[in-house]
């Protein structure tokens, strides 16, 4: 993670944000919060740029198999509600995990 961190910074984010409408304000520790001070408005700005870039979301399905042909991922292969399903893709971030700690505002299931 680190080339990923040094090449989109802190300040990228603060920007993508502004971009996406979200203010923040800076807190005692230099700490960035919203000015919602709702970590859900953070999750609903990056919501709206992924929408932007026409990202498909896909939630609450098992992934079952992802095929890569030289050395590039080209179709991920999914159950959802019991049913098979697959989509091409070139690119893939498969997220696990979920609501874990409520008192910061990780209490919502996605989309």
């Amino acid at each position: 993670m680190y080339s990923a961190f040094k090449a989109f910074t802190n300040k990228d984010m603060l920007e993508l944000l502004k971009k996406e409408g979200l203010e923040t304000k800076i807190e005692r520790g230099n700490r960035v919060f919203p000015v919602t001070d709702n970590a859900e408005s953070v999750v609903d700005a990056l919501y709206r740029r992924l929408k932007k870039q026409k990202v498909e979301i896909i939630t609450s399905a098992k992934v079952t198999g992802i095929k890569v042909e030289d050395k590039k991922v080209k179709k991920v292969e999914y159950l959802l509600n019991n049913v098979k399903k697959e989509i091409l893709a070139d690119k893939v971030i498969l997220a696990t995990g979920g609501a874990s700690y409520k008192e910061t505002g990780s209490n919502r299931r996605w989309l």
